[in-house]
């Protein structure tokens, strides 16, 4: 699986960030995931946006979609309406490698200039 490969969410992403580090450049990293070998590995995985999802994106600093998720963690927004508002944003398949065993899963693809 090449997930996203210059995909809206990776672009998106890698121009936010390159705006919040002051870089001219903005690249997405393609890599392939062994699915034979993932099966072996204890996943978690949320279907949707859920309490659940937030709790966990907001615990291990999976906060791509940073703007909304600082209102959260400021207290301006509750767990449910976060999750109204992160609905609409298309959210995308996202992987968190927490071994050294688990990023061996991973075979790099291409850089891409986007």
């Amino acid at each position: 699986i090449i997930c996203d490969l210059l995909g809206h969410q990776s672009t998106k992403w890698a121009r936010r960030t390159a705006l919040r580090l002051y870089q001219k450049y903005k690249y997405v990293t393609a890599y392939e995931i062994d699915e034979e070998r993932m099966g072996k590995f204890r996943v978690l995985q949320f279907d949707r946006a859920v309490v659940e999802w937030l709790r966990f994106g907001v615990k291990n600093g999976t906060n791509q979609t940073a703007p909304i998720i600082d209102l959260f963690l400021d207290g301006r927004y509750n767990e449910e309406e976060i999750i109204k508002q992160l609905l609409p944003q298309k959210l995308k398949n996202q992987y968190t490698f927490k071994t050294q065993e688990a990023i061996g899963l991973l075979h790099f693809r291409k850089v891409i200039q986007v």
